[in-house]
C-alpha cells in the first residue's frame, strides 16, 4: 500500500522539466539472440558436432578403460585377515518424518542386517594370469569379480563371464584391500580377506 501511494504521488506532481544535456539513444543488444547466433555459427562450422563427438570418446573411453584403482599392487605372499566391518555414525540419522532412528556416535555392522552371500574376487584385470585364475575360482565359489584395473566390458567380450569394476576404489578402500588377488567372504560378523601369491601357488 505504501509502494502504490508513493507511485501514486509521484504521478501526480511529476512536471516536465524539458531536456537537459545531450541525450542518446540506448541500444542494448539482446544477449539470448547473441548467444543463439553464436550456438548457430557454431553449428554451421561443424564445431559443435566435434565437441560433442569430443565428449562421446571422452565417455567411451571412461567406460572401457577406466581409471585404476590407486594403491593397488599384487600380492607377493599368502596371507589371510579379518576385517570389522563396523562403524560409527558421524551424524543422527532421521526417517522421512524427521524422527530419530540413530544418534551420532552410535556404532554399526552392516553384517547384523544384511548378508555378503557370494565371495568377492579383486583382481588386476590387466593380469591375465590373474584373470584366468579369477573365472576358474568364481565358477567354483559361485564369486563376483571386481577388477581394480582393466576393462570389464572387454574381459566379459572375453571370457564369456560377469566381471565388476571397483568404481573410484569405493569398494576397496572401504575393506582396506591393497594387494590383489583377494577373496573376501562372511565369517559371523567379521569379513575374511584371503590373499593369495598365485605364483607361489603353482
Amino acid at each position: 500500500m505504501l509502494l502504490a501511494l508513493l507511485i501514486q504521488s509521484f504521478e501526480v506532481n511529476a512536471k516536465d522539466f524539458g531536456t537537459v544535456g545531450t541525450t542518446f539513444k540506448i541500444e542494448e543488444q539482446d544477449m539470448l539472440s547473441e548467444i543463439k547466433g553464436k550456438l548457430s555459427d557454431m553449428e554451421r562450422r561443424g564445431i559443435i558436432a566435434q565437441i560433442l563427438t569430443g565428449m562421446e570418446k571422452a565417455a567411451r573411453k571412461t567406460v572401457m578403460h577406466p581409471k585404476p584403482v590407486e594403491g593397488i599392487r599384487n600380492a607377493t605372499e599368502n596371507n589371510t585377515r579379518m576385517f570389522d566391518p563396523t562403524y560409527t555414525l558421524s551424524q543422527d540419522v532421521m526417517d522421512q518424518e524427521g524422527r530419530l532412528i540413530h544418534k551420532a556416535g552410535t556404532t554399526m555392522n552392516p553384517l547384523d542386517n544384511v548378508t555378503l552371500d557370494r565371495p568377492l574376487i579383486f583382481i588386476s584385470g590387466t593380469n591375465r594370469e590373474q584373470v584366468r585364475w579369477a573365472v576358474n575360482k568364481s565358477k567354483e565359489l559361485n564369486g563376483k569379480i571386481i577388477l581394480t584395473s582393466g576393462s570389464a566390458i572387454e574381459l566379459m567380450r572375453d571370457y564369456q563371464h560377469q566381471f565388476y569394476f571397483d568404481q573410484q576404489g569405493m569398494i576397496s578402500s572401504r575393506l582396506k584391500i591393497q594387494v590383489v588377488p583377494s577373496i573376501v567372504t562372511q565369517e559371523g560378523d567379521m569379513l575374511s580377506v584371503e590373499e593369495i601369491a598365485l605364483n607361489k601357488n603353482n
